[in-house]
């Protein structure tokens, strides 16, 4: 309940605006879940982690477009209380988002680290080039 109820002037948040906040445990297990799959040294754990880590922060975006509507929602029924009370975003609201970024660039340095193990298996290097006077003969220019 916001507001003064002794003043007449209170609104109740119903329960269907705060349910949707259940995304942020299960988008912090899902994330759990692909950080300790990340340290796995098999090509298809490093590659499921990261499909994991992409799924994790897209729900990490969903809780957080939910927090954006929560916070509107109820900096709308204040300020049509006119109560004199001000709303402001709390640490946990940034946090989200903090977290939301950090989701995505590991999600992209898991796959990116899945590239490298794959190509040092390889037996063609990257980037290595002969000296001009080491190449065959058909090869100079």
């Amino acid at each position: 309940m916001l507001g003064n109820p002794l003043l007449g002037k209170s609104e109740v948040i119903g329960k269907s605006w705060t349910r949707g906040l259940i995304l942020h445990p299960i988008a912090a297990f899902v994330t759990l879940i692909a950080w300790v799959l990340c340290f796995s040294d098999k090509l298809k754990m490093a590659l499921f982690a990261s499909l994991l880590s992409f799924l994790a922060a897209f729900l990490t975006l969903l809780a957080f477009a939910i927090d954006i509507a929560l916070y509107v929602h109820v900096k709308n029924v204040i300020d049509k209380i006119d109560v004199g009370a001000k709303t402001s975003p709390g640490p946990a609201f940034w946090m989200s988002l903090i977290v939301l970024v950090l989701v995505t660039v590991s999600g992209c340095l898991v796959c990116f680290g899945w590239r490298r193990t794959k190509s040092k298996e390889s037996t063609y290097v990257v980037g290595e080039k002969k000296p001009w006077y080491q190449l065959p003969l058909w090869k100079k220019h």
